[in-house]
């Protein structure tokens, strides 16, 4: 059996080095961005509703799809960290 410290010894000899990540608002703007994509591809797909300019006269509307728009931003603010 080994040792603790004999054991991280052994994991740093072997240890690589590890590819830096993309900044994070650099990387929210490109998950934002491919998001956008694929719902305007969606939209075009399944086209836009007649309706759209009367539903923005809507306070009710418009205040659930602004939440929609700020929950899909913030991600999951709540959850575990990585």
């Amino acid at each position: 059996m080994t040792g603790t410290s004999e054991l991280i010894d052994t994991l740093v000899a072997c240890a690589a080095p590890v590819k830096r990540l993309r900044p994070p608002f650099v990387r929210a703007a490109l998950w934002l961005g491919g998001a956008c994509l694929l719902l305007a591809v969606v939209a075009i797909g399944h086209g836009v509703r007649t309706d759209v300019a009367e539903r923005l006269h809507e306070p009710f509307f418009v205040t659930s799809v602004a939440a929609a728009v700020v929950t899909a931003i913030s991600g999951r603010s709540g959850g575990v960290r990585d």
